[in-house]
């Protein structure tokens, strides 16, 4: 996909370049992200830190594969659970074992209930330090290869997501509106497509040219796809912005 991403750079600076209406939207964008990376990465580093010094041996590579391997587990959790039953900060000993992940390490590691619960009368909670300490305290006392465990722990799981069938496949049909803008931005995806493969565009510069082919391009770049979903359902000025452009580029099509 990465030979994908400068066609859609550049329609994206075309227009921002040209459409004074969207930089508005685009400087919000700016800020939120920048803001929300500042704060993760702030974060990160001082839950990072703190690990370190509270939990001897184990390392940044350690908690970087744990932390992949947990987020993946709340993924999976969140597929096959209700809304109501996830949660992205946390999973439970029943969520554990529903998904298989207990029954996983307790064979990876070779010994039996390798995320305890500590109350018996409730359900267990897992957050992320917790989980990659209870994955590190497994596999110094089983002299176990934390690095691999993790890597096996990630394919096994995968393979049994396969197998499971989710009980909903849009993230983003959490309420009516979601619905409708999601419907709506799924109908602007195939209009992209059958528009590309009705239009030739060549290797022409003109600057709505490179705009329409950026949009061809990321109509089909499954990543691009869903990072613009998640902002335009979710964001009113941004997707108005999605709107005028789709608009722009209706008209544009139009004429050729």
């Amino acid at each position: 996909e990465t030979s994908n991403v400068p066609p859609v750079l550049r329609a994206f600076q075309v227009l921002f370049e040209d459409l004074a209406p969207l930089r508005p939207a685009a400087h919000l964008l700016h800020r939120q992200l920048t803001r929300v990376m500042d704060e993760s990465i702030k974060k990160r580093d001082d839950f990072d830190r703190r690990l370190i010094v509270q939990y001897p041996g184990l390392t940044i590579s350690q908690i970087d594969g744990g932390r992949v391997l947990f987020f993946d587990v709340v993924s999976f959790v969140s597929a096959t659970s209700s809304q109501q039953q996830s949660n992205d900060n946390f999973v439970t000993a029943s969520q554990l074992k529903g998904i298989g992940a207990e029954a996983i390490a307790s064979k990876i590691f070779g010994r039996a209930a390798v995320f305890k619960s500590v109350n018996t009368e409730e359900d267990s909670k897992f957050d992320l330090e917790k989980f990659i300490t209870m994955l590190h305290a497994a596999s110094t006392s089983t002299q176990s290869n934390y690095d691999c465990a993790v890597k096996e722990m990630h394919l096994c799981l995968r393979v049994q997501r396969q197998q499971k069938q989710p009980h909903s496949s849009n993230d983003f049909n959490r309420n009516k509106r979601s619905i409708k803008y999601s419907k709506k931005y799924d109908s602007m995806l195939e209009a992209f497509s059958k528009w590309e493969k009705k239009l030739s565009l060549g290797d022409g510069s003109a600057r709505m040219d490179e705009v329409l082919k950026g949009c061809f391009i990321g109509a089909r770049t499954p990543k691009i796809v869903t990072a613009l979903k998640l902002v335009y359902v979710d964001y009113s000025p941004l997707r108005l912005a999605g709107n005028l452009i789709f608009r722009l580029m209706t008209s544009f099509v139009e004429k050729k």
